[in-house]
């Protein structure tokens, strides 16, 4: 307990390796959010936020990690053209050592990467669960009472032929570079690895503005996937 008292009476930012940013863990920000609004951020909240990113946190993003690295090696045309694309970015020198989130944002076919990656392959399996509103709804035919629990299992959504194509079970990033606008955004309103849990946070339990998709290849920039380097971004 006095440990804690001490963090919250002067919590202090942590340096980023050789960066010259600093950064606050994710306790220090949960107990400054328990501070300022004690009613709002309880205890509990604290509690279950810690827990989150133990567990749920470390899972989720190892598995994602996994995936992306996965079809990376098993598709060598798409890990040339992220190649290409990180030279290009670092060329132009718009990529800092280590890579940002917010860098990271700008390059559309890593996050094409990354966004087809969790698609295929999301960290958890689960039913996204929603309680039905006041005055029911009709889903798929069927009528459910106000207060029903309703879901979809995410690998069953992410391979509907309707909202993704016939190549659904395809691993094809560029189905997210596409021109047909109202495409990409019916399967983005349909990608749902960021909605896996209840603060909408990354599978990233850190997700989208999530640790996966701070994902930084610098390895790619290097001697290749088996002797490069993978980094987490630093999120602002």
């Amino acid at each position: 307990m006095e440990r804690i008292k001490e963090a919250q009476a002067g919590p202090k930012a942590m340096p980023l390796d050789d960066s010259e940013v600093a950064t606050q863990d994710l306790l220090s920000k949960f107990l400054a959010k328990n501070s300022s609004n004690p009613d709002a951020f309880t205890s509990f909240h604290i509690i279950s936020g810690c827990l989150s990113n133990m567990v749920a946190g470390s899972d989720t993003t190892a598995i994602s990690l996994s995936a992306i690295l996965y079809y990376l090696v098993k598709y060598p045309r798409c890990m040339i053209k992220l190649r290409e694309e990180v030279d290009s970015f670092t060329a132009k020198g718009e990529l800092s050592y280590h890579i940002t989130y917010k860098q990271s944002l700008q390059m559309p076919y890593l996050q094409a990467i990354i966004k087809e990656a969790l698609r295929l392959y999301p960290a958890t399996g689960l039913p996204l669960e929603r309680v039905v509103p006041k005055g029911g709804a009709t889903i798929s035919g069927c009528i459910f009472p106000e207060g029903s629990v309703v879901g979809i299992n995410i690998w069953v959504a992410h391979r509907d032929i309707e909202v993704f194509g016939h190549d659904a079970d395809e691993f094809s990033p560029e189905r997210w570079l596409q021109d047909d606008v109202d495409r990409v955004a019916l399967m983005n309103r349909f990608w749902m690895p960021k909605l896996t849990f209840p603060l909408n946070s990354l599978v990233l339990v850190l997700g989208r503005a999530s640790v996966v998709t701070s994902l930084c290849l610098r390895c790619l920039v290097q001697k290749g996937l088996a002797y490069g380097k993978l980094l987490v971004c630093q999120t602002y």
